[in-house]
């Protein structure tokens, strides 16, 4: 397995996302019921499913951690969606947090570093 999203990437198509330097997709898998997300929502693996859910940073099904940001609008309403996420430097200024706290937002950033997602923005800007 190349990674914990899954074994494919490929190059990176221009959007809106896309701050500068190279930027990859990778596949994930959205779990049924989690609804429709929007581009740029972060989202958290649940540890039981493997499969990714809005991030809850006050959850404890592994969705408190940040691992992705998605690269398209995806409806898993009723039923497990294959998408993708993007890793690389990407504008700040399109993620979707959801309802969370300044703190929470600074720790939700410094996971998804840890998952390849940089942004263009610093911290203190993101979270203000």
């Amino acid at each position: 397995m190349a990674g914990i999203y899954g074994t494919d990437s490929q190059s990176f198509v221009i959007n809106e996302l896309r701050a500068c330097g190279n930027c990859e997709t990778i596949k994930i898998t959205i779990k049924s019921g989690a609804g429709a997300l929007g581009k740029g929502q972060i989202v958290g693996m649940e540890t039981a499913s493997n499969a990714c859910l809005c991030w809850s940073p006050s959850a404890s099904d592994g969705t408190e951690v940040a691992r992705a940001v998605l690269n398209e609008d995806i409806d898993a309403t009723s039923a497990a969606v294959s998408g993708q996420a993007i890793t690389g430097k990407i504008r700040a200024d399109k993620l979707i947090f959801g309802t969370s706290t300044s703190a929470q937002k600074a720790t939700a950033v410094k996971e998804l570093q840890q998952f390849g997602v940089l942004l263009d923005k610093d911290i203190l800007e993101v979270i203000s």
